[in-house]
């Protein structure tokens, strides 16, 4: 019992940090993205 109590505040960290991770990566792609697209768009209709 002692075992499992040491074991699972690690894991709930471990998740948290990766949940952080995923916050921070996702929406920079996702603007990088739409970024990238506008301005080919921009681009094109401006040849």
């Amino acid at each position: 019992m002692h075992y499992m109590k040491w074991i699972y505040p690690r894991r709930l960290r471990n998740q948290m940090i990766l949940m952080a991770i995923l916050m921070v990566i996702v929406p920079t792609l996702t603007i990088g993205y739409i970024v990238e697209t506008e301005g080919r768009s921009a681009v094109l209709s401006g040849k």
